[in-house]
């Protein structure tokens, strides 16, 4: 049975852009703790309970409130940490995961990703 399950993550802060420049000390510490959040929220959310099993993942970006465009290549390429910490959640690496289309959402007061997660457990095996 498939089950469906939406993780929050604050959205990712400008150091983790591709196009920011900070030092490797900064950048650092931002990966880590955005890896932290993602980790933080997925056994909130229950992740590491799912088990084994086909895992299909939409992004959804509700960035905060600011004028400036933003192109999605780099909102994704932005979540790198944040995925990261929800496989190491999820206990199966993200290479196996399945993706839908990442979509812009409305933008809210302080900025979120919404990730929303199908999982279907391997036959056999109870969700």
């Amino acid at each position: 049975m498939t089950r469906t399950v939406t993780v929050v993550l604050p959205y990712p802060a400008k150091t983790l852009s591709p196009n920011a420049r900070p030092d490797r000390f900064t950048l650092a510490r931002a990966k880590k703790a955005y890896r932290k959040s993602g980790w933080e929220a997925g056994l909130v959310s229950g992740l590491h309970l799912l088990g084994r099993g086909t895992v299909k993942m939409q992004l959804i970006f509700c960035p905060p409130p600011v004028k400036r465009k933003r192109d999605m290549d780099n909102a994704v390429a932005s979540m790198k940490s944040g995925l990261d910490g929800i496989a190491d959640a999820l206990k199966i690496d993200d290479s196996e995961w399945e993706w839908e289309r990442p979509i812009w959402g409305k933008p809210t007061e302080t900025g979120e990703v919404q990730l929303l997660i199908q999982h279907t457990p391997n036959a056999g095996e109870a969700a």
